[in-house]
């Protein structure tokens, strides 16, 4: 890493860090074409199941059909909607407090080169080119290492400016930004 700081922030995760930082990533993961792709498979399979169960050997009936059109359309992405909203904050709430080391405080520094990362018992520099991807809402960037493991800096920490750099430092090293669907 270079020495020249572009910027750098101390904060403290907070629950609320967390929880929006999991939604975020639950958003962008139904934005991969892959994952898109496994969840349509999986549906038409349990329709094809559902649609063989309910006429067993006889003709369908109209009924049938239209339920298993809004089972399609309405009530599958509907249940990914409450899984985003319930299941994964829960599920972020219960590792805030299990996991010590993100009560810590966690200073960042960025430059040109990439990220420095330091809380009492860790450190770590990450150049932007090692990102996968990044994505950002509202509350926070989402600096991904993996489709699976991601970085949080929370905006709170941040100015403006310090945001533009940032989307500045990852763009020159073309990172690729995820698209979310929320």
């Amino acid at each position: 890493m270079d020495t020249e700081t572009s910027g750098q922030a101390a904060f403290q995760l907070s629950e609320d860090d967390l929880v929006a930082a999991a939604r975020l990533h639950g958003w962008t993961a139904m934005s991969s074409k892959k994952i898109i792709a496994l969840l349509v498979l999986v549906l038409i399979v349990v329709m094809a199941v559902m649609y063989s169960t309910m006429t067993g050997s006889g003709p369908a009936r109209p009924g049938d059909i239209w339920f298993l059109v809004a089972f399609g359309v309405v009530i599958a992405p509907a249940i990914y909607v409450a899984v985003i909203y319930t299941v994964l904050p829960q599920s972020a709430r219960r590792a805030y407090r299990q996991q010590k080391s993100l009560h810590e405080t966690m200073h960042a520094k960025w430059s040109r080169s990439g990220v420095e990362w330091q809380a009492a018992d860790s450190q770590s520099q990450t150049p932007w080119g090692h990102y996968a991807k990044w994505n950002e809402d509202s509350r926070l960037f989402l600096l991904y290492q993996s489709d699976q493991l991601y970085q949080l800096l929370p905006k709170r920490v941040l100015s403006e400016a310090d945001a533009n750099t940032i989307r500045d430092h990852l763009t020159e090293a073309k990172v690729s930004r995820s698209r979310r669907f929320a």
